[in-house]
Order: structure tokens, then sequence, then C-alpha cells
């Protein structure tokens, strides 16, 4: 019959109570080899150990770091933004420059001027890039940021 390997994992917190650490890590080993020789591992079963290995080690506890907003504190999603949806970071990922989030973005300002970012007279759509007084490159149209702008302009 095939050998069955099976692994035991078996991490133990101790309150010490004045107890030092190796005579806790002795207990360990007693704990494993009388398992192993008193049949406590294989209970009431024919079933027999036929080698075994383990070893005690001193774990030390991680300390899970939450990664924090740059701006308020609060824990980022798995995405690296911020849990705080008052919070700028939300919406951008914390690598953006803060001083970026809160400058006007122009050409957004320009093409959301527009009724589905296109121009008015052609129907192209407006570019990316676009700043105040840029024409479309389809038909002259001139481009302001608020409708008032280009009233005024005509």
């Amino acid at each position: 019959m095939k050998t069955i390997h099976l692994r035991l994992i078996l991490d133990v917190n101790f309150d010490p109570n004045g107890v030092d650490r190796d005579t806790l890590v002795r207990q360990m080993h007693d704990v494993v080899n009388r398992a192993v020789n008193d049949g406590t591992l294989t209970g009431e079963t024919p079933a027999t150990v036929e080698h075994y290995n383990f070893k005690v080690v001193k774990r030390r506890r991680k300390k899970r770091s939450v990664k924090k907003c740059k701006k308020c504190g609060s824990p980022l999603n798995q995405r690296g933004r911020c849990c705080d949806i008052t919070c700028p970071y939300s919406d951008h990922p914390q690598s953006t420059a803060l001083e970026s989030l809160y400058e006007p973005n122009e050409s957004k300002a320009i093409i959301n001027n527009y009724p589905y970012g296109v121009c008015p007279d052609c129907g192209w759509k407006i570019r990316k890039n676009v700043k105040e007084g840029d024409d479309c490159r389809n038909c002259g149209h001139v481009f302001y940021g608020s409708q008032a702008a280009e009233n005024a302009a005509e």
C-alpha cells in the first residue's frame, strides 16, 4: 500500500507565567514524541507511523502593516485608493501629486462644457489636451471653458 504523507501544523502562543522559553520548547518536543509513541496519532486504527520529522521554532509575529492614505490616514483598498470617499485619493492612486488634485483641469472643463465632449459645429470629439481658445481641427470652432465665455466671443 502507498504511504500517506500528512502534515500537522500547530502554532502555540504561550503566556509563560515565569516559565523560561527553553522549558516550553522541551515541552513541545515531549508532546510530539508522546503523540507518536503512545498511538495518539493513529488512534484505534491499524495504521502505524513509519517516519516523522518535526522541529520547534520560535516565530516572530509579523506586524501586518496596513497601508494608509497619505492625505487623511485612512486605510487603502486593494487598488491603492483611499477607503474614505470624502478624501480626494478615493478616486486617485496615491502616486498622484496632491497639488494636481486641486488644480482645475482646463482641458476637462472645456470638454465638459460641450455635450458629449464633441464640437458643436461638426461633431468631432474634442481632443484631450485642448486649451482655452484652441480651435477644432476639423471645422475651426473655437473652444472655451464656459458657455458664458463662448457666448461673449460670438
